[in-house]
């Protein structure tokens, strides 16, 4: 299905023939409830598999029990058990009136990340000075992945995903 079609009705005409029992949705949001609507409505419900936007509120309120079952590999788990993450859950689900996905969760942590870099500055915050601060990053406290947040060498970083199980417009996590 091209990137920018909301037209799932071959593809899930090829897979409902297939009798496919599991389907790997890698697609933004909007496009997902649309796919598993579609679906839905001519009775073909596999159990998805997906990554973050999947867990998302708008998703979960749109997609209804369609999902139920369904997975997703997640850069953020609103369940995580941290004094940060609760904090962040409360304020974000009283200003918002529903709780945090993906896009709020690293929206808070970009903005923590920053934070402690400036505040890390002595003097003047200079672009490269920033960069410096940013480079030094180790261990502090995130929303994401498992609760902290490390800049390796290579200046990227490994967070390990939530596996998330969506029932009834819900999700929960799954431990290993």
């Amino acid at each position: 299905v091209p990137f920018s079609s909301m037209d799932f009705a071959g593809a899930t005409d090829k897979l409902k023939a297939a009798k496919a029992e599991v389907v790997y949705l890698s697609l933004p949001g909007s496009a997902i409830i649309a796919a598993v609507q579609q679906a839905d409505r001519v009775g073909y419900r596999p159990v998805y598999l997906g990554q973050g936007p999947m867990a998302s509120s708008t998703v979960l309120q749109n997609a209804g029990k369609s999902l139920n079952g369904s997975l997703a590999a997640a850069d953020y788990d609103p369940n995580l058990d941290t004094p940060l993450n609760k904090t962040f859950v409360a304020a974000f689900t009283k200003a918002a009136g529903n709780p945090p996905d993906i896009y709020g969760a690293q929206g808070f942590a970009t903005t923590m990340l920053a934070a402690t870099a400036i505040k890390s500055i002595s003097g003047d915050v200079t672009r490269e000075k920033l960069k410096d601060a940013l480079a030094r990053i180790n261990n502090v406290p995130s929303v994401l992945g498992s609760g902290s947040f490390t800049f390796r060498k290579d200046r990227t970083v490994a967070p390990p995903p939530a596996v998330l199980e969506i029932q009834d417009g819900k999700v929960t996590s799954l431990k290993p």
